[in-house]
């Protein structure tokens, strides 16, 4: 994980990763007031093995 902090959407948690150069997907996981946005340095399939499935955050992968 390169960063993580507090976005109001999905959206703006997929555009901070387009932000950051090294970023190629993201955590999200929303909540009423604040949600969290976790920045990727990988992406799911570089490591199934390491893979924790959340019902909690959502995952994408930065589209360029």
């Amino acid at each position: 994980m390169i960063n993580h902090g507090v976005t109001s959407s999905d959206m703006e948690c997929v555009l901070l990763c387009q932000r950051h150069q090294q970023c190629v997907s993201v955590n999200y996981k929303p909540g009423e007031s604040t949600s969290v946005c976790e920045l990727n340095t990988v992406i799911a399939e570089d490591f199934p093995d390491d893979l924790i499935y959340s019902n909690e955050f959502d995952y994408y992968e930065s589209f360029v």
